[in-house]
């Protein structure tokens, strides 16, 4: 019972604080951000068969489109950051806590 109560206060903890993790490349907006994500989902798709459930879905410990976007954003030259490592002056976009334990926010600098 005491491994359960430490396991489920470890979940709450890491939902309620700075467990987050954020897409972010220094001297990027926001706006960039976001829609250099945009794009490497836009190319993830065009893998994705009609109507084919990601096995992520079910299987956390295969997570394929958060794999290939990890990877695509990284090729653009950005990293995952967690929200405590993040520049005090950045925009963050949280990211859905309740999609999937993968699911990345966006970060970055306001337009001007």
């Amino acid at each position: 019972m005491t491994r359960f109560a430490t396991v489920l206060s470890l979940v709450f903890v890491c939902f309620s604080s700075g467990c987050a993790k954020y897409y972010y490349q220094e001297g990027k907006t926001l706006e960039q951000c976001k829609q250099a994500g945009k794009e490497c989902y836009a190319e993830f798709e065009k893998f994705q068969a009609p109507g084919h459930d990601d096995p992520g879905t079910y299987n956390v410990s295969y997570d394929h489109e958060g794999n290939f976007m990890d990877a695509c954003m990284l090729d653009r030259g950005y990293g995952v950051v967690t929200e405590n490592k993040l520049p005090l002056r950045v925009k963050r976009e949280d990211p859905d806590r309740w999609a999937s334990r993968r699911q990345r926010g966006f970060a970055g600098t306001l337009d001007e």
